[in-house]
């Protein structure tokens, strides 16, 4: 039975098509006595050049970093770029060196050698260093001499408390007014005793000494010779501290120097450090690092795991004492360990699937098997 029998339809028969003007919602259907119903093309696509992209919308997406047909770059207008054109945007390096994160030259910014997050972090500590190292240098310029001599001395390796100590002791005797020691028979005394202790006098020559002075009433007079004597021996008795310091300081800096040569050279150089255990080039560099260097409070990575686990050392003085360095005896005890597992699965039920299979079947009469041979 026909759903539309007994139906007036003549009036939709004047209603169009629906969808966009062109356009038939029925694309490619059959219309009328073998008309085909198709889309019309739109006029901003008509007469274009072969090879063109076919939609503006698809030209401002594909021309970012997109070539047409025949391999030319496009602009952001869907056109051929110009050659001069360069739309590459600067490296994560130059970024960084124009914020001022980290310090490269034109050399440097060029390498293609392969930076990773540990490179750029020394980077970044450089640049920090650098900038703590200006601000100190120009706060000493500002201060009076002697302190930035104090501090240069420091710097170059020289005890603190030396320093300070051999400061304070020119000061106390530079500082005597001359007023102030020809009113006191006692520090006239003092600064005479002390001047011929340093010159190696006994006490009873320098009693004597001094007794003799004032019977003679030159006492405020070598007092006053003393005192300037004393300022010059101290300041040069400093002098010598400074430089024996400065020259341990060369002599400690050049040793850990070579050490750490000596270290690294041995850690390349070698393909395992525990036999049958093979250690790669990042592991090398991991051990390097582990021994030398040290968080804020000077632990390096080894005390830190000493601190973490107690026994520690003891591990350590049993493959020492006991093993004598022998890990064979370790390799031996963990292939013992392996051996006793496995014995044990198959004592527990682990045995092979052979096995498993006969003890299934026992008792069962085979011998219908064989018509089917």
């Amino acid at each position: 039975m026909d759903p539309l029998e007994g139906l007036d339809l003549s009036s939709i028969s004047n209603i169009g098509s629906l969808g966009a003007p062109g356009f038939d919602i029925r694309d490619g259907v059959e219309e009328g006595e073998g008309d085909i119903v198709t889309k019309e093309e739109p006029a901003y696509l008509a007469n274009k050049p072969e090879g063109s992209i076919e939609d503006p919308q698809e030209t401002i997406v594909n021309s970012i970093g997109y070539k047409d047909d025949e391999g030319n770059e496009l602009n952001y207008d869907g056109e051929i770029a110009d050659e001069d054109y360069e739309s590459e945007e600067p490296s994560i390096l130059s970024t960084f060196t124009s914020m001022g994160l980290i310090d490269l030259d034109e050399e440097e910014l060029a390498s293609t050698e392969e930076r990773d997050l540990e490179w750029f972090a020394n980077k970044a500590l450089e640049k920090v260093n650098k900038g703590v190292e200006e601000g100190v240098a120009e706060y000493k310029d500002s201060l009076p001499d002697a302190i930035k001599a104090l501090l240069d001395d420091y710097e170059e390796g020289v005890p603190i408390g030396a320093l300070l100590q051999g400061e304070k002791e020119v000061f106390d005797i530079a500082s005597i007014t001359e007023e102030k020691l020809e009113g006191s028979e006692s520090l006239q005394k003092k600064m005479i005793a002390e001047l011929l202790t340093l010159q190696g006098e006994s006490r009873e020559d320098i009693e004597e000494r001094i007794t003799d002075y004032e019977d003679s009433g030159l006492l405020e007079k070598y007092a006053k010779r003393s005192q300037e004597k004393l300022v010059n021996f101290k300041a040069h008795q400093k002098q010598e501290s400074i430089k024996v310091a400065k020259a341990q300081e060369i002599e400690r800096r050049e040793t850990y120097h070579n050490w750490l040569t000596d270290l690294k050279t041995n850690i390349d150089k070698r393909d395992e450090i525990i036999p049958g255990v093979m250690l790669n080039d990042k592991q090398k560099k991991e051990l390097y690092n582990g021994i030398t260097k040290q968080d804020k409070n000077g632990k390096n990575a080894v005390a830190k795991y000493r601190e973490a686990n107690p026994d520690f050392d003891l591990q350590v003085a049993y493959l020492a004492t006991v093993l004598k360095g022998d890990f064979s005896a370790l390799e031996a005890a963990a292939n013992t360990k392996a051996t006793k597992q496995l014995k044990n699965q198959a004592s527990s039920g682990g045995g092979s699937s052979i096995s498993k299979k006969r003890s299934s079947l026992k008792g069962v009469d085979l011998n219908i098997m064989k018509k089917f041979a």
